[in-house]
């Protein structure tokens, strides 16, 4: 659903998925990358202070997630081929 013209830039700043790399190594885009080593590196504080409270986030995170989803996204009148 990204306009022809934008495809390459999106896909190179959040990744296009399903592309594997070096000996099995994940290849994501700048974007997704980023936010990945900044969770790892939130997660250890995080669960260095309660063991429970990762999970406790990720819930709240995918709840806030999904009702946004289910507002914000709609389907396109005619997809841009």
């Amino acid at each position: 659903m990204t306009p022809r013209k934008q495809r390459g830039r999106v896909l190179a700043s959040i990744g296009g998925g399903g592309i594997w790399l070096m000996r099995g190594a994940w290849g994501s885009g700048v974007l997704g990358r980023t936010t990945q080593t900044l969770g790892n590196l939130a997660s250890g504080y995080i669960y260095g202070r309660d063991v429970s409270l990762p999970w406790l986030i990720l819930s709240g995170a995918l709840f806030v997630l999904g009702a946004l989803f289910i507002a914000l996204v709609r389907e396109p009148e005619v997809a841009e081929v």
